[in-house]
């Protein structure tokens, strides 16, 4: 909750050879998540991979709005967090937003909670307000890299390869 960037969690990608080979995005609506999708977006132009959009139609979420942004968007009845981790069992990396809350009013966050129990790669985006939309990836780019897999260097190196994580 108190980094300042986005944050990867790297875990073992599902399948072999470049990581990501899928990539999901969790959307609702909101500004951030809105951000995050065009990262989701970025990555998956670049990785040449398929791109998910989900968003699950719980509590107070925009559909309206995630709908013109995101036309392919997939609606899913249900809790977010439960639909995300789900949507993420297959894919390599889940990319959501993250508000930039802190101290209790971020305690049990979506993004937090499925940073915690998605089996995939989750990469939490925290929103910056480039002056320019061309550095929107740029925001991406400074993360703080969390690993829970004994071994998560191929996630690292094909990150690494795409300019997208300096190289180790």
């Amino acid at each position: 909750h108190e980094a300042p960037c986005s944050v990867l969690i790297a875990r073992s990608p599902v399948g072999e050879g470049v990581f990501p080979l899928s990539v999901v995005a969790g959307i609702d609506g909101s500004p951030g998540s809105l951000e995050a999708l065009a990262v989701a977006e970025e990555l998956s132009s670049r990785f040449k991979t398929r791109l998910r959009i989900l968003l699950a139609r719980h509590g107070d979420v925009d559909v309206v709005h995630a709908e013109l942004r995101a036309p392919g968007l997939e609606l899913v009845d249900g809790p977010p967090v439960d639909a995300l981790v789900e949507a993420a069992a297959a894919a390599d990396l889940l990319v959501v937003g993250s508000r930039g809350l802190r101290g209790l009013r971020a305690f049990g966050s979506v993004s937090e909670r499925v940073a915690h129990k998605a089996r995939s790669s989750v990469l939490a985006v925290v929103t910056i307000r480039p002056a320019e939309p061309s550095l929107r990836l740029s925001v991406a780019r400074s993360i703080l890299i969390l690993s829970s897999a004994p071994k998560p260097s191929r996630t690292m190196s094909s990150l690494a390869e795409a300019e997208i994580l300096p190289r180790p």
